[in-house]
């Protein structure tokens, strides 16, 4: 099935006239994320789209940095959408808010990865055929689509500019405590524009210990200790949190997470949208905010200070301060802690966890944990915080008065 195509500019102009009504609106949260009784949609094919956001990061072998990307615009897009379909009748018509929320997930998805644009339209059909038998109509559908389409096509302008393809400089720190890997990971990622505040190095970590200090030698001797002695548990916590290439990642696991305690509290339609919304947004700038620490500091890796130290989990190839682990893990936690606020002490304690198998893994020294831990709950509590909430993010794709 081909690409659907995009509304026209007549059309497009009084949809955007419509979304302007959004900033009133986006200014009042969907409240908690609880079991009451409801009369919208459950969240059945919110989570499919992020399902299918996952998949397409794993197929692709997306490296960490542009999975949180990838789930960020989708999920943002497709929470955007739905608000927007719900501000006003459009000629008359009640837009379908899910239509609107799978177009723009499903437009965002094919401009990521555009060879599989007929297996996300594929998808985006068989939803469609699914509502249509729960009563949904073919001009709801339509307006709802419209809608989609407008907000994914915003949320791609604003991808295409936000510095993701910047060229390296390719040049190196020289002298000793530095990471001496030739080919590092996307070291321009602290320089993509992020959500939450005005830049990547806003985030940044503070200093970590000189090189070969005291406090370096004794987190360096820590690491050493447990890969000598590693136990069956810790190894059996570095594995599962690894999500190394060709997984989901460690935001995708954290998309995990959230699907599953959408489904546990039988969350609505538009309250998974919001969460998956908040929390990888918060992730993506967390992982903005630590790529730009580490390559300010360019800290040498466990394994580059002691070659007798063992890593199960593999070596990661950029520099070891802060823990991007920590940053991404403690940003989703803080989130969705928020949203699902019983579940708030273990969210935490999964975060610390997370953070600590890169300890166990041989790859990660005790301060690039706590660094990482840092930047994640302060973005975090940015994308729950009022200042930073519905009407920013809505703002940040131009949709506020």
């Amino acid at each position: 099935m081909s690409a659907r195509p995009r509304p026209s500019a007549t059309r497009t102009a009084q949809l955007a006239a419509a979304l302007w009504l959004l900033g009133a609106a986006a200014a009042c949260s969907d409240g908690p994320v609880g079991p009451e009784a409801r009369t919208e949609p459950t969240a059945d094919h919110a989570v499919r789209w992020n399902e299918v956001a996952r998949g397409l990061v794993v197929a692709n072998a997306s490296s960490p940095p542009h999975a949180s990307r990838v789930y960020a615009y989708s999920s943002l897009a497709s929470w955007v959408a739905w608000k927007a379909a719900g501000a006003a009748p459009v000629n008359g018509v009640a837009p379908s808010r899910s239509a609107a929320a799978a177009q723009a997930a499903a437009s965002v998805l094919s401009h990521f990865f555009p060879g599989a644009a007929s297996y996300v339209n594929a998808e985006l059909e068989g939803q469609a055929l699914a509502r249509a038998g729960r009563g949904e109509t073919p001009a709801s559908r339509t307006a709802g689509e419209d809608i989609g389409a407008a907000v994914a096509e915003r949320a791609i302008a604003r991808a295409l500019a936000d510095g993701a393809d910047a060229v390296w400089d390719n040049v190196f720190p020289v002298g000793d405590g530095y990471y001496t890997g030739r080919t590092p990971a996307v070291p321009v990622w602290g320089t993509v524009r992020p959500w939450l505040v005005a830049s990547g190095s806003a985030m940044r970590a503070p200093p970590p210990p000189p090189f070969a200090s005291e406090a370096f030698q004794t987190a360096l001797s820590e690491v050493r200790q447990i890969s000598d002695s590693r136990t069956p548990q810790q190894l059996a916590i570095a594995l599962h949190w690894a999500d190394g290439a060709g997984t989901v990642t460690p935001a995708g696991h954290w998309n995990v997470i959230a699907a599953d305690l959408i489904r546990r509290y039988d969350a609505s339609e538009s309250e998974a949208l919001r969460a998956f919304a908040l929390s990888n947004i918060a992730m993506a700038d967390a992982m903005i905010g630590c790529w730009d620490s580490k390559f300010a500091y360019w800290y040498l890796r466990p394994w580059e200070a002691d070659p007798a130290i063992t890593t199960p989990v593999g070596k990661p190839n950029h520099p070891s301060y802060p823990s991007g682990h920590s940053c991404g893990s403690a940003a989703a936690a803080t989130v969705l802690g928020g949203l699902f606020p019983r579940e708030a002490a273990s969210l935490n304690a999964m975060a610390d966890e997370a953070s600590t198998s890169r300890l166990y893994g041989g790859i990660h020294y005790k301060f690039d944990l706590t660094a990482g831990l840092a930047i994640g709950r302060d973005c975090g509590a940015l994308a729950l915080s009022a200042n930073a909430g519905e009407a920013h993010f809505l703002a940040t794709l131009g949709w506020a008065p």
